[in-house]
């Protein structure tokens, strides 16, 4: 069981001691004091997360010494695993990495790029609070102003705001189209300064890649809301390792096939393949360094285009010229069905440029949702069909 500790609720010693008995389900036989707190501890076991040790602010170090009693206790009991957990973004790799949301903490949705559905939603938002999270649903989120969409300007609002609540631990969206129109509304400083966990997948590539790209933080393609309307256990694991934690490696779901052997390291960019083609190359929102090698993650489906399509955009992005700075590909799912001259037309192109290329099931729009982080250096190797973060 995990429990989670927020020291920004620790605003006095009554409200401290409170958070706690709340926060360790032990409202009936705690004491307001650190010999109480011990007490409980010594009989406790379960894995205590605490977030947020900078925003401590009680009076006398007295927040320090509440944390140096579950210290103690951990170090005494071996039931209790103590884990601190930092609200301010960290660095790996010259990639910063937002905090982990929290068990009980807060999913933003917005929709950059579909209609939301309030009916299709309900569900979806019911299963994520089933599973003890808070669920904030941006003001614009089933506004249709255009018919076809919200406005550019509503939807950009709802994603910005969402990034400026200090109440909301991550922001979660899926696909659809046009989320490309809310890249010059985007506040990126905002994203700095208020870094929180981004994902979706689809078009949301559009806004994924230009946050990363605008402001040197990861964000993390291969989900969406809809993943908790019907939740499987490999979709839910690759969340929590990937969005409440940070994923050391890849963990698979498929059988990789290698298209082309060898092994890669490179920053990880991508995501559906007709936006990274419509990016690559000539997007003011996507930055490459002339200095660095990227490990490009594709993935399309056939109920967007056949065989032809996806070679298609394939070859645009070799005709941008950005395949000079690839050093490996490892494509997702797109279909039910094997497609020979598909794998083929992968192999040509990691032959070609002498890159690694794999295929996988492991993302993309199929059952499976894995999730990567974008922006995190990796190594890519094909004959092990392994990725690693590094």
């Amino acid at each position: 069981m995990i429990y989670t500790i927020d020291c920004g609720k620790m605003v006095s010693r009554e409200a401290a001691f409170e958070h706690i008995r709340q926060a360790l389900d032990i409202r009936d036989y705690m004491g307001s004091n650190l010999d109480a707190l011990w007490d409980v501890l010594g009989g406790f076991a379960g894995e205590i997360r605490i977030f947020g040790r900078e925003k401590l602010a009680l009076p006398d170090g007295y927040g320090e010494k509440i944390l140096k009693v579950f210290e103690d206790a951990a170090q005494e009991n071996d039931g209790i695993r103590l884990e601190y957990i930092t609200q301010e973004p960290q660095e790996k790799a010259g990639c910063l990495i937002a905090p982990p949301l929290r068990e009980g903490g807060t999913i933003g949705i917005c929709s950059p790029s579909h209609i939301a559905d309030r009916e299709g939603y309900a569900p979806v938002i019911a299963a994520m609070k089933a599973l003890g999270f808070r669920v904030k649903e941006a003001p614009n989120l089933y506004k249709a102003t255009y018919g076809y969409l919200a406005s550019p300007q509503e939807r950009a609002d709802d994603f910005n705001a969402l990034i400026a609540d200090d109440e909301v631990d991550m922001v979660f969206f899926g696909g659809g189209e046009a989320g490309n129109e809310l890249l010059p509304l985007i506040d990126y400083e905002n994203i700095k300064a208020h870094p929180k966990r981004i994902c979706s997948y689809s078009d949301g590539t559009f806004v994924l890649t230009a946050v990363w790209s605008m402001t040197g933080m990861s964000v993390y393609y291969g989900s969406s809301p809809s993943m908790f309307s019907e939740p499987t256990a490999y979709n839910l694991r690759s969340f929590r390792e990937h969005i409440m934690a940070d994923a050391a490696s890849h963990q698979k779901n498929s059988e990789w096939k290698t298209l082309a052997g060898g092994s890669a390291e490179g920053i990880l960019w991508g995501g559906y393949l007709r936006n990274v083609a419509l990016m690559a190359g000539c997007s003011p929102y996507l930055r490459i360094s002339p200095e660095e090698e990227y490990v490009l993650l594709l993935e399309d489906h056939e109920q967007f285009g056949d065989r032809a399509y996806v070679s298609a955009m394939l070859s645009h992005i070799e005709q941008t010229g950005f395949m000079d700075r690839v050093s490996g590909i490892l494509f997702g799912h797109y279909s039910e069905t094997e497609y020979p001259e598909l794998f083929a037309r992968l192999a040509r192109m990691g032959e070609k440029y002498a890159i690694p290329a794999v295929y996988c099931d492991d993302f993309g729009h199929g059952v499976n949702r894995g999730i990567f982080d974008i922006g995190r250096r990796v190594r890519l190797d094909a004959d092990n069909r392994s990725l690693e973060y590094i």
